[in-house]
C-alpha cells in the first residue's frame, strides 16, 4: 500500500510540475518560465524536510528567500516596475498568471522529487517502476483533462511523428537518469543539479526559436538573484561536508 501510494503521488505531482509548466509557457516567455523553475530546490528543500525529516539549514532559508526576489523580478508587478514599455512583453494579467503557474509547476516537481526520494530511501523501489507509473500517470491523467477541456486529437504526420517519438525517448532517458540519481543523492541538492542548466538552455532556445520575444533584463537579474541563493546553498553544504 505505501509502494502504491507513493508512486501515485509520484504521477500527480509529476503531472502537476508538466501540466503547469506547459500552461505556464502559454503567458511567459521560455527564460522567464525557466528562471521561475529554479525555484524547485528550495521547495525540494522544503518538502523534503516535512517528509523525509531531512535537515533544513539556515543557508536554505536564505536562499528561498533570495528565490522569492528572483521571482518577483520576473513577474514584474507594475507596482514596483511600473506597466511595461514594450508590446511584445505579455500583458501584465498573463504575467502574474504565468509567474504563478510557473511557482505552482516548481512546487509540484519539488514534491514529485521527493517522492522519487521515498522510493529510494524508504521503499526501494526499482527505477523501472517508478517509470512505469509516472507514464501510466501522465496517460491518465491527460486523457482526463482532453475530456474534461473537450480539446480535440490532432493527426500527426510523419515528421510529427518522428519528432514525438524523439521526444518520447529524450524524455525517458531524462526520466531515468533524473530517478536513478534522486534515488541516491539529497532532494534539494539533486532538484539543483538538475536545473542548473535549464535557464542557459531556454536562453539559447529563445534566441533560436522566438527570436521576435524580447527578454528583459529583469529575467537576467532574477536568474543571478536565484542562482546567488542556491550558490549560499551549496557553499554551507561543502562547509557542513568538510
Amino acid at each position: 500500500h505505501g509502494e502504491a501510494g507513493t508512486l501515485l503521488q509520484r504521477s500527480v505531482f509529476g503531472f502537476g510540475g508538466i501540466a503547469f509548466g506547459f500552461s505556464a509557457l502559454t503567458m511567459l516567455p521560455i527564460t522567464d518560465a525557466a528562471v521561475v523553475g529554479q525555484t524547485t530546490p528550495m521547495f525540494a528543500g522544503l518538502a523534503a524536510c516535512c517528509v523525509l525529516g531531512e535537515a533544513f539549514h539556515c543557508s536554505e532559508l536564505v536562499g528561498m528567500f533570495l528565490s522569492i526576489v528572483g521571482v518577483v523580478f520576473i513577474a514584474r508587478p507594475e507596482s514596483l516596475f511600473g506597466a511595461p514599455q514594450s508590446s511584445q512583453v505579455p500583458m501584465m494579467v498573463d504575467r502574474m498568471l504565468g509567474t504563478l503557474l510557473a511557482i505552482l509547476s516548481a512546487a509540484s516537481a519539488a514534491l514529485a522529487y521527493v517522492m522519487v526520494r521515498v522510493t529510494g530511501t524508504r521503499l526501494n523501489v526499482h527505477w523501472a517502476s517508478v517509470l512505469l507509473a509516472q507514464g501510466l500517470g501522465q496517460a491518465v491523467f491527460g486523457a482526463l483533462v482532453i475530456l474534461i477541456i473537450a480539446e480535440r486529437p490532432i493527426a500527426l504526420n510523419a515528421r510529427e511523428w518522428v519528432l514525438a517519438l524523439l521526444c518520447g525517448f529524450f524524455g525517458f532517458v531524462s526520466q531515468w537518469a533524473m530517478t536513478t540519481g534522486m534515488q541516491r543523492v539529497k532532494s534539494a541538492i539533486a532538484a539543483f543539479v538538475r536545473h542548473a542548466l535549464q535557464p542557459f538552455a531556454a536562453v539559447a532556445l529563445q534566441f533560436a526559436l522566438m527570436p521576435e520575444e524580447p527578454i528583459l533584463g529583469t529575467a537576467f537579474a532574477g536568474l543571478g538573484i536565484i542562482l546567488m541563493g542556491l550558490l549560499v546553498v551549496l557553499l554551507a553544504k561543502g562547509r557542513r561536508e568538510a
